[in-house]
């Protein structure tokens, strides 16, 4: 809903197409409220893109990030993918020796350098981009330095957005969640990362996914415990 130009008109127009109320939120509302059972706090979700998104249980919501690959998403799997494919150029060019691991699984998903430009200019590069963390992942599995750099990297990134705006918004209780919380090095990096910065910080297992997230922002609604919070959530009028 988030991407929509106006979501309040389209919830009213849901609202006459089928004759019932309607309540619109941003995805990562439904991350925050799946994960922390209908509970307040941080939850940071990583998949192709990366956003973090602090509620205070009542109506103040603040967010990090999740501004697509091209201007932050920072840790996510287009971010890896991007970040990995740079130090394989740079391997191709000479300029590092470093990153003969990543070329080499790079040339054999992607092809040949040269062809990646073009590639890049797919309207779904982001997913191109992160479909490459698997291959990432698995050379960070076997020792290769740089590969298990960017993994942890990409746990310090999440972990960092987290800790920022867990202490704007005097929250405590974090969740990691998404598809790459589920690779251990990038879940100890954040985990780490977040207690060295936050020593104080109650870190969670995820309690929900976002259907799980939507059903408990169905029962606010019902109940009308709901108000619209621009940017986050859309009530029909």
């Amino acid at each position: 809903a988030s991407l929509v130009a106006d979501p309040a008109s389209m919830a009213n127009s849901l609202r006459d197409q089928f004759s019932s109320p309607v309540v619109l939120a941003a995805d990562a509302v439904t991350a925050l409220l799946g994960a922390l059972a209908g509970q307040p706090g941080c939850v940071t979700a990583l998949g192709t893109g990366a956003i973090s998104v602090c509620w205070d249980g009542e109506k103040a919501w603040r967010r990090m990030d999740g501004w697509g690959h091209l201007l932050g998403d920072r840790g996510g799997g287009a971010w890896i993918g991007l970040r990995a494919l740079q130090l394989a150029m740079a391997t191709y060019d000479g300029l590092s020796v470093g990153g003969k691991g990543l070329l080499a699984a790079a040339v054999e998903t992607f092809g040949e350098p040269p062809s990646w430009p073009a590639m890049l200019q797919d309207p779904g590069r982001a997913g191109l981009l992160a479909s490459f963390v698997p291959q990432v992942t698995k050379l960070a599995d076997a020792g290769d330095p740089l590969a298990n750099d960017l993994i942890r990297r990409a746990g310090y990134e999440a972990a960092t957005s987290a800790a920022t705006l867990g202490q704007v918004s005097c929250i405590n209780t974090f969740a990691l969640t998404g598809g790459l919380a589920k690779v251990p090095q990038i879940a100890a990096s954040y985990n780490e990362t977040l207690l060295t910065k936050l020593p104080d910080a109650r870190i969670v297992k995820s309690a929900g996914d976002p259907l799980a997230g939507s059903i408990q922002l169905a029962k606010r609604f019902a109940t009308g415990l709901l108000q619209p919070v621009p940017g986050f959530i859309w009530l029909s009028s």
